[in-house]
């Protein structure tokens, strides 16, 4: 185990942060991922408000802790995104990035993947040379969050 030492990102779907990681109490107003969708959009600050709206929840469990260098994504268009990360799921997506400071700060730590890693999240996808890169040791809290960006 090594302490992190450049900023890591996760990129989900807006279905997959409605699911996991919204605040329960915002996710019980919209039905649907695509209510919630249509409200970001119509947002003039659509990462202020994806911020605002997280839990108070562990952000990535370590099982699904598949993470990036978020340089290595960072001026990625959606389109590009669910090529380099191989999303079934169409745009648009949230990227929620961890800083190196705020992830030592919650005492996180990452490791190389192995194959193994993809059995309890289903992988199938997964190889050496693929994103993701790295993995965590311990689920990141929302304190190792610096920022969350929106990418339709």
């Amino acid at each position: 185990m090594e302490w992190p030492l450049v900023d890591y990102a996760r990129c989900v779907s807006v279905e997959v942060f409605w699911r996991f990681n919204l605040n329960p109490r915002v996710k019980d107003v919209f039905v649907t991922p695509e209510d919630y969708r249509r409200w970001i959009e119509s947002d003039p600050e659509p990462s202020t408000i994806l911020e605002s709206d997280l839990g108070d929840q562990v952000i990535v469990p370590a099982a699904n802790s598949w993470l990036v260098p978020s340089e290595r994504i960072h001026r990625m268009s959606a389109a590009e995104l669910k090529v380099q990360i191989n999303f079934d799921q169409p745009p648009p997506y949230i990227v929620m990035v961890f800083s190196v400071e705020r992830m030592i700060g919650a005492g996180v730590q990452v490791r190389p993947p192995t194959g193994i890693d993809a059995i309890p999240s289903r992988l199938t996808h997964w190889y050496r040379e693929n994103v993701p890169d790295e993995r965590i040791d311990r689920d990141i809290p929302r304190a190792a969050l610096e920022r969350v960006e929106w990418r339709p």
